[in-house]
């Protein structure tokens, strides 16, 4: 009588071709999180970017009217933040660093800057009814973040009312 004798487990060659399967299977998966971990921090900046311009924005829009080319002379630089009374006192400021409404810088935004820019806008208005140029500004705010990536919000204020 012949006795079959039943191996159990694997070859060495099965167990390599095993090995191999599973090393590739990782490094892709691996390198996928790696990528995604990478970028998470990306909607946190941009967020932060907008919540920023937004400040700046609710801020100059507050100030009285007057655009840049009705003899606002160049005030800015000779007021500290806190004294700006007019939306065109904002025009060209440039922070290095976030400061709030008084001039003081936010620590924990230190690593984000911003560029303003007033510029009076023509042509806004229906056919007809155009606004002057004097009468409507662009404000836009450009906020770079840590990363280096800018974001510029703009908005339009009149002083077609008042």
């Amino acid at each position: 009588m012949i006795v079959i004798k039943k191996t159990l487990g694997f070859t060495l060659v099965e167990l390599v071709i095993a090995i191999s399967i599973a090393g590739v299977v990782f490094t892709g998966v691996l390198s996928a999180a790696a990528y995604l971990v990478s970028r998470s921090s990306d909607p946190l900046l941009i967020q932060q970017s907008i919540h920023v311009g937004e400040a700046y924005i609710a801020e100059i829009i507050a100030r009285d009217f007057e655009a840049p080319s009705l003899a606002c002379s160049n005030e800015a630089t000779l007021l500290i933040r806190e004294e700006y009374s007019k939306i065109c006192h904002y025009d060209g400021l440039n922070n290095t660093s976030v400061e709030n409404q008084v001039g003081e810088a936010v620590t924990e935004l230190a690593a984000y800057s911003v560029l303003v820019e007033i510029a009076e806008s023509a042509d806004l208005g229906p056919v007809g009814e155009k606004i002057a140029n004097t009468d409507a500004v662009l404000i836009s705010v450009t906020v770079t973040a840590p990363d280096g990536n800018t974001l510029t919000l703009s908005v339009y204020r009149t002083n077609a009312y008042g």
